[in-house]
């Protein structure tokens, strides 16, 4: 299937539960319409006050992404730093891939680990997120003001859309709303099943009702 329109770049954060030591992990996806971009973010909050082993302890974080296309194309990024327990650290590094037309099986696989001088290791993990980028064509069911137009599925092969089941979509122009649209966005989840999170991205007028990823 072509890529139909240029997508605006969107973020999609996930955030991993608190971890020991104040140290969260983050997931930024985004694409451009011919690159997909997975950013991981490690975060670590010193605790305060920072007192007995901790104003004595060092840290060193090391984490990076893997991005896996569905054929099996990869691309990735890490990083490592390091510095006082009694010091807040900030470690992000980005990876992309082409699209290439291949638009759902992506996975996101985040690995982060961190050291403490005083106790050893305080973290290790491999966290996997599924991402997919999702179409999905809907209609215009009400305006309720000017280019702001609130949209249900109009789906010609499913029931069951993954994303944008209702959605709004806003007309850049200003004008009033089109009866139909094609609206692309980008869908996370944790896993191979479960719900999916979805961020829309750019939509464009069609004719009428259309294809949708289904679930």
């Amino acid at each position: 299937m072509a890529w139909p329109l240029r997508w605006l770049v969107v973020a999609l954060t996930v955030v991993a539960p608190a971890l020991p030591q104040s140290i969260y992990l983050y997931r930024n996806s985004t694409s451009d319409g011919t690159y997909l971009y997975s950013t991981a973010v490690l975060q670590y909050g010193a605790p305060l006050p920072c007192m007995g082993m901790c104003s004595a302890a060092y840290h060193n974080y090391a984490q990076g992404v893997t991005i896996t296309s569905p054929t099996g194309r990869t691309a990735s990024c890490s990083g490592s730093t390091g510095g006082p327990a009694a010091s807040n650290a900030n470690l992000q590094c980005e990876a992309s891939i082409p699209i290439n037309d291949e638009f759902d099986g992506y996975t996101s696989t985040q690995n982060a680990n961190a050291t403490c001088s005083q106790v050893g290791t305080i973290m290790t993990v491999l966290i996997p997120l599924q991402l997919s980028l999702a179409f999905t064509t809907v209609e215009t069911v009400n305006e309720p003001m000017r280019s702001v137009c609130q949209s249900n599925a109009a789906c010609t092969n499913t029931l069951t859309p993954r994303c944008g089941a209702q959605t709004t979509v806003i007309e850049t122009d200003g004008g009033n709303c089109h009866p139909f649209h094609y609206c692309g966005f980008i869908a996370a989840r944790y896993g191979g099943a479960g719900p999916w999170t979805c961020t829309q991205a750019l939509c464009s007028s069609i004719a009428g009702p259309g294809y949708c990823t289904p679930q």
